[in-house]
């Protein structure tokens, strides 16, 4: 059973409609006020050629974030879970926030960029920063970089 699967989720193709409303709406609407978001801060409301995640209140009763791009699925995260919806949500919208905010022009600039992604999530309480902390250094050590660990927020 994957990570998805056990919190409430799974991912896979499954019919859900593309425009943004209902609950994921709703969840998108309170994340983006809570963060200071644009209109334009992904999530999207509905399907993109260029891979933005989008969400949707599907038919199956699942919240769903999914990731096309040229319209193949990449990647479709569905739950009944509100709370881990949201996150997931936050964490995707607290990315584009933070990217206008730091230029990365060098790799270490990313130490910047992950203090400012941080400080978002943060705001939103919970443990939602803590969290996204702990599966980005998860990421991080699972995919052999442990040298980025040292730019992460100390916290």
């Amino acid at each position: 059973m994957s990570d998805s699967e056990s919190a409430g989720g799974r991912r896979g193709r499954s019919d859900r409609s593309d425009a943004m409303s209902g609950a994921a709406g709703e969840i998108v609407a309170s994340v983006r006020a809570a963060l200071g978001g644009a209109a334009t801060d992904p999530p999207a409301s509905a399907p993109t050629d260029d891979a933005t995640p989008f969400v949707a209140d599907g038919a199956d009763g699942l919240l769903h974030l999914t990731v096309t791009e040229r319209g193949k699925t990449l990647d479709d995260y569905a739950t009944d879970d509100v709370a881990d919806f949201t996150y997931r949500v936050a964490v995707v919208m607290s990315d584009a926030i933070a990217g206008r905010q730091v230029a990365l022009r060098r790799p270490e600039d990313r130490r910047e960029l992950w203090a400012e992604q941080y400080d978002l999530l943060t705001r939103l309480g919970g443990g939602v920063a803590d969290r996204w902390l702990g599966e980005l250094r998860r990421t991080l050590v699972s995919a052999g970089r442990s040298e980025d660990l040292l730019l992460l927020p100390q916290r």
